[in-house]
């Protein structure tokens, strides 16, 4: 009823759907006013702002955050704006925000970070340096933009272990370049609960004395997997659990189409968030390009990495067994060293270390742990040559090496639930 009644006031600009009337609060525009509205219906604020069709292009001044006009490439104003409004990042750069999201911060150079909660809007857009807070309410996603160059990458012989699928399909580019990019998950996928596989459900300070008998998250079709910071990450996902949770995260909107990430988006995701300065398709393989994703790829959770100044949590896991020894317990202020001979899984987000300064962190343009924690899976059809349903994994693992670096490609089969094994899902605003 409420979105009923709301889609019936006069002058509203654009009528809202089951997306907004989902969350706890979202806004609307009328007559040039934007208000807010609660779940429970109440109305608060009467802000004047700029009316659509007086919105100020995106020119050099113009305020991080400001909605302006939508890009003419974006396939027509009027199909446009029923799924997607436009905002600059302060630096002349259009941003198209999917319906139902909003803008937290960053630029294109820094990472422009989005929100699904209201909550979160403009919170990190004062930022000096670009790096937005990880003290969020919602979901959050990464731009990445592409062009004509969404396509993969082969990142050189000793990046893969294995023939993979080459290809991608049209429309596949097609989905991804309408606006000029896409999203991915600013974490690797999350829940905030254990579930056993009897059905019990535990916190996360418990664990369960068979430590290989439990999973993470139900799978009924009420649990979706999270995209936020400091969540226990989603282990022990086989490829179709992966597959099938990432579609689930925004099932029902009419805005966004949520997927597990696929292997070109890995690809251009990596071009993006390298400080590769000579960025190109035919570099990719070049030893002296891309080191910061190949041999100076020592950021992220790694064996051989020496996380400081942690927050979040962290549990121990048996290096030659792979089950788990601890609860997971408090890693505020503290590394992903804690017993030798045992390996350290992170919850999500652990460090804001910064890459370039220090190495030892794990986020590239606002986006946490694409090198080690868990390997994820992608939708790329790996060891083609073997019989079996094979897909990639990529980014590397907690409990291998740092050569095993972001664009590394190793494979599992689809069933292969590894303690090991997470996922990130992407979006594409329809």
């Amino acid at each position: 009823m409420l979105k009923e009644n709301i889609n019936k006031i006069d002058g509203i600009y654009e009528p809202v759907g089951d997306d907004e009337v989902s969350n706890e609060l979202f806004e609307i525009i009328v007559d040039g006013y934007a208000f807010t509205i609660q779940k429970n219906g109440k109305v608060e604020g009467d802000k004047e702002i700029a009316t659509p069709k007086e919105l100020p292009k995106n020119e050099k001044g113009t305020e991080a955050g400001t909605r302006v006009q939508l890009e003419e490439s974006w396939q027509g104003e009027s199909q446009a704006k029923t799924t997607v409004y436009a905002i600059s990042d302060g630096k002349e750069n259009t941003i198209p925000i999917p319906k139902g999201f909003y803008y937290v911060g960053g630029t294109l150079e820094t990472g422009i970070v989005i929100s699904d909660s209201l909550s979160d809007k403009n919170k990190g857009k004062d930022s000096t340096d670009g790096n937005v807070t990880k003290e969020l309410e919602g979901n959050q996603f990464v731009w990445i933009p592409c062009k004509e160059d969404y396509q993969k990458y082969n990142w050189g012989a000793n990046y893969k272990n294995n023939e993979y699928d080459t290809t991608t399909p049209t429309d596949e580019k097609e989905k991804a370049t309408k606006y000029g990019g896409f999203y991915v998950a600013r974490y690797e996928a999350g829940t905030s609960e254990i579930t056993l596989k009897n059905g019990e459900k535990i916190g996360d300070e418990q664990l369960s004395t068979g430590s290989k008998e439990y999973i993470l998250a139900e799978t009924t079709t009420s649990s979706k997997p999270t995209s936020k910071a400091n969540e226990i990450p989603y282990y022990l996902a086989d490829y179709e659990t992966a597959q099938e949770m990432s579609k689930r995260m925004y099932n029902n909107s009419d805005y966004v189409s949520s997927q597990l990430i696929t292997g070109t988006q890995w690809d251009v995701m990596l071009n993006y968030i390298s400080d590769e300065t000579d960025k190109s398709i035919e570099n990719a393989s070049n030893k002296d390009k891309y080191k910061d994703l190949k041999t100076d790829c020592n950021w992220g959770n790694y064996k051989d990495t020496n996380l400081t100044n942690c927050d979040g949590k962290y549990c121990t896991v048996d290096d030659v067994t792979h089950s788990m020894k601890s609860l997971w317990l408090d890693n505020t202020g503290k590394s992903n060293k804690h017993e030798e001979k045992d390996t350290i899984l992170l919850t999500t987000g652990s460090t804001d270390g910064n890459v370039k300064e220090s190495i030892q962190g794990v986020k590239k343009k606002n986006m946490y742990d694409v090198a080690g924690n868990l390997w994820e899976w992608t939708q790329e059809k790996a060891n083609i040559n073997a019989s079996g349903s094979n897909y990639s994994l990529r980014g590397g693992g907690y409990f291998h090496e740092s050569f095993h670096t972001a664009c590394f490609r190793h494979y599992g089969t689809s069933e292969n639930a590894s303690i090991g094994n997470g996922f990130r899902v992407s979006l594409y605003i329809k």
